[in-house]
């Protein structure tokens, strides 16, 4: 098991890395298209064909996946340990409520409706924490939505797949010039921090599994996360002289777990859409896209003036249609093109893959009784 979890991350970064090829012949990043998208896609392709010939799909064993997005979020918690101030708990307070309140008007039109269609394309809206976990418990609640699955998986491939041309329509203001400057090599990386950063991350997950199994919505990779706040912390006040080297290491180290966790993603959402096709479905979905990104296009135009607002708009857009990981990958797109945003992107993970599970399921709760 413990060797085929290692050829299993080995296929997952060698996709990845063909998606960094791609983006280096083809200049996928003018085109808002990420590395992990693009060496996704030939992914797909591959195991499409696959399945063609012999009915099956590769998929990368389910702890992988999960150890990359704690690494991740590990990461996360290192830079919002040394980036988080008055003003970012300030911003963080209000794009909560500001989530909540959103979240309370679409479950309460998803609740309140009859209709499984109306449910669904309701229920598709409310996943901005999406997780199994979640999509299990709607569906006991509503045991006639034998489909979520299917809806859900369709909606995530589209947040992935659209995303390049989306944020394109995004764009109204002027592009100075492209931000993308070439990053560390792996031999730079420190490497005595990148050990610590991976044993952390599996000590999140056994804390996960042998003591707070029981908490919910308490994943491995939010104790990841807190795990990286305190070894940020640590940074800031005992490696002074080799904090860069360390903080880039990490950043690094992180990035590349966020691109593992995407093709993961990317492969696993196809191999659920082709095998439980539903074409009725679909077009409720190509509806529904059309609807939210035309009312965003219109929010673009308003409020976008700057790549700091874009990244804003990239994310709630995919929030409404998809997942997290969807978001943290059109978020990406853009700060790779455009330039970081910091102040953007370290709010968003602790309200989606935390916070808001429990204001989400408080608030399904309240209405559904």
């Amino acid at each position: 098991m413990n060797m085929m979890l290692i050829i299993d991350v080995i296929i997952v970064l060698i996709l990845v890395a063909v998606g960094y090829m791609l983006d280096d012949y083809f200049n996928l990043t003018a085109l808002y298209i990420t590395p992990p998208v693009a060496g996704g896609v030939i992914g797909i392709i591959v195991n499409l064909v696959n399945y063609a010939m012999t009915g099956s799909m590769w998929l990368p064993h389910q702890f992988g996946p999960q150890l990359l997005i704690t690494i991740f979020l590990f990461s996360i918690g290192v830079k919002i340990a040394l980036t988080y101030g008055k003003k970012h708990l300030i911003s963080l307070f209000n794009l909560f409520w500001i989530t909540v309140v959103i979240m309370f008007i679409i479950d309460a039109v998803a609740i309140m409706t009859t209709n499984n269609s109306v449910s669904l394309f309701a229920f598709g809206s409310s996943s901005l924490a999406w997780n199994g976990a979640w999509l299990n418990f709607i569906q006991q609640v509503f045991p006639n939505l034998t489909t979520i699955q299917f809806y859900f998986h369709a909606s995530l491939l589209a947040a992935f797949l659209l995303a390049p041309v989306v944020v394109k329509m995004f764009v109204f203001f002027e592009v100075e010039e492209i931000q993308n400057p070439a990053r560390p090599q792996i031999g730079d990386w420190h490497w005595g921090v990148v050990i610590v950063s991976l044993f952390l991350a599996l000590t999140a997950i056994f804390m996960r599994t042998n003591f707070l199994a029981g908490i919910p919505y308490l994943f491995s990779f939010i104790i990841a996360m807190w795990l990286g706040i305190i070894v940020g912390l640590v940074i800031d006040h005992f490696a002074n002289d080799k904090q860069d080297q360390m903080l880039t290491s990490i950043g690094e180290l992180g990035l590349l777990s966020l691109y593992g966790f995407i093709v993961s993603m990317l492969l696993k959402s196809t191999n659920i859409v082709v095998t439980n096709w539903n074409l009725r479905l679909l077009y409720l979905l190509i509806i529904k896209i059309i609807i939210i990104t035309v009312i965003h296009i219109i929010l673009a135009k308003l409020l976008v003036k700057d790549h700091h607002d874009l990244v804003l708009m990239g994310a709630c857009w995919a929030f409404t249609l998809s997942a997290p990981v969807a978001c943290m990958n059109t978020m990406n797109s853009i700060v790779r093109y455009h330039g970081e945003a910091d102040d953007v992107l370290l709010l968003v993970p602790p309200i989606v893959l935390w916070l808001i599970n429990y204001a989400h399921y408080g608030v399904f709760i309240w209405l559904l009784h």
